[in-house]
């Protein structure tokens, strides 16, 4: 061995042997995740499935998958959701070839051939499967009968939302969203295409609002009917089955917000399907916040034998208005709680007394939500007055997330108030507050003592008790008691 640099193995490749010849392709659906059928006889059987490309292929990284999905549509969700995926290989680095040994039972599945980095998905490959039984392969195409549509846009600026993740939920809704309307149920695939690699990784969500009458914005309270993640592949692709006259929305993001990129949205279905680019959602939004002296509770009535109003209405009010006759969606968001307000206690007069006090179990946190009220016809308009009618709130209040409800509103009748309020009176914090209409405008202002009240300087803190003299015992007390000894002078 001492005259070899290098040592090449291979095995004895099986008889049974299908080869399919296919390219990586830009602009096209799917075009840098190709898929073949593979169909399994028998019992099944052990396969070597390899993906070569061309000598001349400078793209970069490929892959080969095996998958398993009977919904897949036009095509597989990538990244490989863990369930569907029964194996997977990459190529080494600098190499151009991926190949992948697994036992298949007997059935119908899927393989995906990869360009795994945006930008550089041209080229021509071969698929070629060995295995111990024979097996059939064969492309995996749309279909004559398939309408394709293709739409160009881009990530920029408070366009570029981000993920659909827990504190991100309102700049995600600022991502373009496209509105897709099926007249007749059909399969709908969708994919969104990147070559930036400076966008990091990307996603495609397709969602439903639950209430029908919005139909130019997503609405927090949705229904998320498909979502591919995020991966950093130049396609990312999820598809649904749709009923007659279904709306939805499909909303492409970058899994880091404020990344900017060029994209391409694909829409493969089966029937005609309408889509458009929405406008962005003109919300009507108040940064507001509870304090101490404006933190009343979530209560609607005094406690018995109190005379000192309603609780609720010492908390934060905020005039909700509208041009006509509507829905308008009503969104608390970005709740931070202050610390809990430190009560001060003066310290025991026994220390062995303190010492036997049970320790005091740690509450847990508020939840919030607010109440949707209209005053009675030709009173205040300036604030709420008891008496009010309780249109829409958030029931049970939340501990996470955004908390919605949809309310119809109009011109006419007694003033409207949305309320923000903790559980826990005197807690303090922060929020968001906004709302958005139905195909009518809304305006949310704080009412004039609520402003006033955010803007006095705040309370200033307890001053502290007095620390109480120490107790003295009878030994003490007999030794101040006791006269003095003498000492004898000499």
């Amino acid at each position: 061995m001492e005259g070899v640099d290098q040592v090449y193995s291979c095995r004895q490749p099986e008889e049974n042997r299908v080869v399919c010849k296919d390219a990586w392709r830009s602009s096209v659906a799917y075009g840098a995740d190709r898929h073949f059928v593979l169909s399994v006889p028998g019992e099944g059987g052990v396969a070597t499935i390899s993906v070569t490309a061309d000598p001349s292929w400078c793209g970069g990284a490929i892959s080969v998958a095996v998958v398993k999905q009977d919904d897949a549509h036009f095509g597989v969700t990538i990244p490989f959701t863990e369930e569907a995926l029964v194996a997977q290989g990459k190529c080494l680095p600098g190499e151009r070839a991926a190949s992948v040994e697994t036992q298949l039972e007997g059935g119908t599945y899927v393989v995906v051939a990869s360009a795994c980095e945006p930008s550089k998905c041209d080229g021509n490959f071969l698929v070629v499967v060995t295995g111990t039984v024979a097996m059939g392969m064969e492309a995996k195409s749309h279909g004559e009968n398939a309408v394709k549509q293709r739409y160009s846009y881009a990530w920029k600026g408070a366009g570029a939302g981000g993920p659909l993740k827990a504190g991100n939920e309102i700049s995600w809704r600022n991502n373009p969203v496209f509105r897709l309307v099926t007249p007749a149920g059909c399969n709908v695939a969708v994919a969104v295409e990147h070559s930036d690699a400076a966008a990091g990784a990307v996603g495609v969500d397709i969602v439903k609002n639950n209430e029908a009458n919005f139909t130019e914005a997503v609405l927090p309270a949705h229904t998320a009917l498909a979502s591919s993640g995020y991966g950093a592949s130049p396609q990312a692709a999820c598809g649904v089955t749709t009923a007659d006259g279904d709306m939805l929305f499909v909303v492409p993001s970058t899994e880091t917000k404020g990344k900017r990129g060029d994209y391409t949205l694909h829409v493969v279905s089966d029937k005609e399907c309408e889509v458009q680019l929405l406008e962005m959602p003109r919300w009507g939004t108040v940064e507001g916040k509870w304090r101490s002296a404006l933190s009343g509770g979530n209560a609607m009535a005094p406690e018995e034998g109190e005379e000192t109003g309603v609780p609720l209405l010492n908390n934060p009010q905020l005039r909700l208005r509208t041009d006509k006759e509507g829905k308008a969606c009503v969104v608390l968001s970005k709740v931070q709680l202050a610390p809990k307000p430190v009560v001060l206690v003066p310290p025991a007069a026994d220390p062995e007394a303190e010492a036997a006090e049970e320790p005091v179990e740690e509450e847990p946190e508020p939840g919030y939500g607010f109440v949707v009220v209209r005053n009675p016809e030709g009173a205040s308009e300036e604030c709420v007055v008891e008496g009010f009618e309780v249109l829409k709130q958030v029931e049970p209040f939340m501990t996470e997330g955004e908390a919605s409800v949809e309310v119809d509103l109009s011109p006419e009748g007694g003033a409207v108030f949305v309320i923000p309020a903790l559980s826990a009176p005197g807690r303090g914090g922060q929020y968001t507050c906004a709302a958005l209409g139905a195909g009518v405008d809304v305006l949310l202002e704080p009412t004039p003592s609520t402003r006033a009240a955010w803007l006095a300087p705040p309370t200033p803190p307890p001053t502290p008790p007095p620390t109480p003299p120490p107790v003295e015992t009878e030994e003490a007390a007999a030794e101040q008691e006791a006269p003095a000894e003498e000492v004898p002078v000499e």
